[in-house]
């Protein structure tokens, strides 16, 4: 599995693609802002976006995510929760249990959260048969550390907050 964080926007937020090695298919996991810087990667390394992952409907985790969705022809995928409050259309409504799968490596599952108010948020946890890494997984938006929100979730995995850099 290819994962690359990528810094966007100045709220000191991450936006995650996730890809396939063997078919090049990836998903991109909160696209808050830095649409080029975004598309910059997935051309320079011949990616197929096949979704755009929100992982709440906060604009600092989807702003650019209708852009590229135009743009890439991905399926913007948000939790149902969510749904009412986001303004843009949406192509899956993500419930708690789903699998994503991204090209033939890549298996995400949806787990609800209920740390952002009002609706919740979704985390993307590692599901498949390659081996666990201290890196990435979760990926996980609820805890947005700068406003000093810790869950107990989060404390149990240092590697699962959003902003904290992928080691």
């Amino acid at each position: 599995m290819l994962v690359k964080q990528l810094e966007v926007g100045n709220m000191d937020n991450f936006c995650y693609i996730v890809a396939c090695p063997k078919t090049n298919k990836a998903a991109i996991i909160d696209p808050g802002a830095d649409k080029g810087r975004i598309l910059n990667y997935i051309n320079e390394h011949s990616l197929t976006v096949e979704y755009i992952l929100a992982t709440h409907f906060h604009f600092d985790h989807t702003e650019v995510a209708p852009s590229l969705r135009q743009e890439t022809g991905a399926r913007l995928a948000m939790h149902e929760a969510d749904i009412a409050y986001y303004q843009q259309e949406v192509d899956v409504v993500l419930h708690d249990g789903d699998i994503i799968r991204i090209g033939d490596t890549v298996r995400l599952d949806v787990l609800h959260t209920r740390d952002i108010p009002p609706a919740g948020s979704v985390s993307m946890e590692k599901a498949s048969s390659l081996p666990a890494t201290p890196s990435l997984w979760a990926i996980a938006a609820a805890p947005t550390c700068p406003m000093g929100i810790d869950p107990p979730w989060v404390r149990q995995s240092a590697d699962s907050c959003c902003c904290r850099k992928i080691r």
